[in-house]
């Protein structure tokens, strides 16, 4: 398991079904996954649901849309 010095918000973007997000979870804060594909965003929600895993949140839609300083600050 990656070692981050503190508990630190992390974005996994183009997350896919959020294996890394899933992955990391347990070293960081919060996992804010991006990714483009609606199905893969539906199926990270699960693997993290079926994992226990309580600090990933997954948003589906185009990166240059989606991360802004609007998203970042919220």
């Amino acid at each position: 398991m990656p070692d981050l010095p503190v508990k630190e918000t992390v974005y996994d973007l183009y997350s896919g079904t959020g294996t890394i997000a899933n992955y990391i979870a347990g070293s960081a804060g919060k996992v804010i996954g991006i990714e483009y594909v609606d199905e893969a965003v539906r199926d990270a929600v699960i693997n993290s649901g079926l994992n226990n895993i309580l600090n990933t949140l997954f948003f589906a839609g185009d990166m240059k849309d989606i991360l802004n300083e609007d998203f970042i600050e919220s």
